[in-house]
């Protein structure tokens, strides 16, 4: 690690040439606190570099595979990333191609290397293996003095050891999450994501058929594909993975549109039926099976509590289509799969505004900086300093390597350090925030949040550890019960739409049908209708979403200033007090066995456990009548009945 604290110190040089008494200028951020005590760039460079780093992305091979290979050079540290803009440089596929060729002199390939290396030294890439070469090597440059000498300690470094020497030693690197497959690595080096990319971006029936064989699968139907998706799934799980990935932002725009299963069929069906002498179907034709799959993917990943890593932003490579990367693409899948942790990667570059929206608005997306500092320092810099002022700091992961060897992985640690630092160093110096604040953050966004979302050590999200929900009492009922994603009252009796008779819109005055007693209030007679908003209305069976919301919106239409109805019956074993949560969208009225126990008029939105209302049950059946208003737009209510213990059952009338 001194090798790292000797390369970053060199941040604090610029603020210490401005001054002390000018930090308030740096960056013209406002200042919200005191200002730091002398000193403090030192202290936080040090605690950045003491960090025991959770790399969030690798495609590392083995240390065993790597040394397979005989003869190491130069050309070892400009693999990956580098090549891209040495191509962009000028650089053609046919000289890249021998620069890379042992079996040509290393001057003669360094000759034909030299000119586009000078021309790309500088970017982000080209950082990475002056990095390596001056901390891993020894050699402050690479030119014309240096390559045969870089050469020779690359070849001599390659021996048994050398991956915990750069990773565990040099790096600090406690744990990388690495993306290669259906495969198990040294578990103190390595935990894995696997990809179930190959079920989705499907042309052909060769390749549904080969999917089934590959995991005992006969398939004829789509039920038959979907089986062995979860059976590759299972597998998955057997090995331990710890996340999904999916990298189609390769393949195809990032809009999966959630498709009916009926539709899908006729895609699948489509493409079972074509012979291999007919060309593959184009992809506007495949996108709903695709789509569909992709959402199979989904439901499987939250069944299972697992991440899902999603790239978004550029491309490795040259030429690709930078537009379906865009992270909005996704919005429907955060709005659809709300259990779903959803980590984005690459900070969506160049949209890490377009990011910024999206992790600060949806409470399971997540920023995952892995690549960027390399794709470009300034931008990550930019763009970490927007993101701690409007997302919270347990949604941020500050470093993933990237790459397919370990020294670049070093490096890329190194410049994600001196980013987190000098970023962190900036706010401290406004008076943005404290020092303490400062090193708490960086301890987040480079180990524990990933140690949460990937669940490793341990650690999770979810809170279970709050002394506060581990004691006996309410607070620990409701939480047994959102652990299980248990109690909600799927099943009821509806009844609207009425008129809520509103003349002017108030936030704080109930419109008068609020307080009105409508029909149901006064009896409950399922076989009878009565006058309502639109015309006659009459019960019906309603179920609510999976997630427990029961939407008013797919019942009645129009519904704009409206009054609604649903009812339900709780058979308890005897008399007990009780607890009921309820989530509404706008304001509610709830009755047990014809007592009012809630009522507020009120603006808001639909939220699980919003409101926790204390009942009397009895012994016996129970009833549970709601009145909901809506002003206008979403018109939804999400019940709860707290009972850890499933003693109580939820019942519809006649059952």
């Amino acid at each position: 690690m001194k090798t790292i604290i000797s390369k970053v110190s060199m941040l604090s040089y610029v603020i210490t040439l401005i001054g002390f008494t000018h930090l308030s200028e740096l960056n013209a951020q406002i200042r919200t606190t005191v200002l730091p005590d002398a000193g403090f760039e030192e202290r936080i460079e040090k605690a950045v570099n003491e960090i025991r780093l959770i790399d969030t992305h690798e495609h590392l091979s083995t240390e065993e595979s790597v040394l397979q290979d005989s003869i190491f050079d130069f050309t070892h540290l400009f693999k990956v990333y580098i090549r891209d803009d040495l191509k962009s440089a000028g650089m053609s596929s046919t000289i890249f191609n021998m620069i890379f060729n042992k079996n040509f002199s290393v001057t003669d390939r360094w000759e034909m290397f030299k000119p586009f290396w000078y021309a790309t030294r500088a970017t982000g890439y080209g950082r990475v293996p002056l990095i390596a070469a001056n901390d891993l090597y020894g050699i402050r440059d690479i030119n014309d003095d240096t390559y045969l000498e870089l050469s020779k300690r690359i070849n001599d470094s390659m021996k048994p050891g050398w991956y915990k020497h750069v990773l565990k030693d040099k790096a600090g690197i406690d744990l990388s999450i690495v993306d290669v497959g259906h495969v198990q690595f040294d578990k103190n080096f390595y935990v894995h994501v696997e990809r179930f990319d190959d079920f989705i971006h499907v042309f052909s029936a060769s390749e549904i058929i080969g999917l089934g064989k590959t995991h005992g699968v006969e398939i004829e139907s789509i039920d038959d594909y979907v089986l062995a998706l979860e059976k590759a799934f299972q597998s998955g799980l057997e090995y331990k993975m710890v996340g999904v990935k999916s990298g189609l932002a390769y393949n195809r725009i990032l809009k999966y549109e959630n498709v009916s299963k009926e539709k899908a069929e006729e895609v699948f069906s489509k493409i079972l039926s074509r012979d291999g002498s007919q060309p593959r179907l184009d992809f506007e034709s495949v996108k709903p099976l695709q789509d569909y799959m992709m959402h199979r993917v989904l439901d499987l990943a939250a069944k299972h509590d697992l991440p899902v890593q999603l790239h978004t932003g550029l491309h490795a490579g040259n030429g690709n289509i930078i537009t379906n990367s865009k992270p909005t693409h996704l919005n429907n899948l955060f709005h659809e799969y709300p259990d779903v942790e959803f980590c984005i990667f690459h900070s969506s570059y160049p949209y890490g505004g377009e990011l910024s929206v999206l992790a600060k608005n949806f409470p399971n997306v997540f920023i995952d900086m892995c690549w960027t500092q390399i794709i470009s320092p300034y931008y990550s810099e930019r763009y970490l300093h927007e993101w701690l002022e409007t997302v919270p700091a347990n949604k941020i992961m500050a470093f993933g390597g990237d790459y397919q060897h370990v020294e670049s992985v070093y490096a890329h640690s190194v410049m994600a350090r001196r980013v987190v630092s000098k970023v962190l160093i900036e706010k401290v110096a406004n008076g943005y925030i404290t020092e303490r604040e400062a090193i708490d953050i960086a301890n987040r966004i480079l180990r524990d949040n990933a140690m949460e979302i990937f669940k490793l050590g341990g650690k999770s999200r979810d809170g279970a550890d709050l002394p506060a929900l581990s004691e006996p009492g309410p607070m620990h009922d409701l939480w047994e019960m959102v652990k299980m994603d248990a109690g909600f009252i799927k099943n009821w009796m509806v009844i609207g739409p009425f008129d809520a008779e509103a003349v002017v819109h108030s936030p704080t005055v109930a419109p008068p049908g609020f307080d009105k007693e409508y029909p149901p209030e006064k009896e409950i007679k399922f076989s009878k209708s009565y006058s309502g908003m639109n015309g006659d209305v009459a019960w019906k069976e309603a179920k609510t979403q999976k997630s427990g919301i029961l939407d008013f919106n797919a019942i009645y239409y129009p519904n704009n200033g409206a009054i609604a109805y649903a009812y339900a019956e709780i058979e308890s074993p005897d008399d007990r007090n009780a607890m009921i949560t309820l989530g509404s969208d706008d304001g509610a009225k709830v009755w047990i066995n014809s007592e009012l126990v809630y009522s507020k008029h009120i603006w808001r939105g639909a939220v699980p456990d919003d409101e926790l209302i204390d009942v009397q049950l009895k012994k016996g059946t129970n009833a549970i009548l709601i009145k909901i208003e809506n002003r206008g737009g979403r018109w939804e209510m999400i019940v709860r009945v707290v009972d850890p213990e499933g003693e109580l059952i939820i019942s519809q009338p006649g059952e």
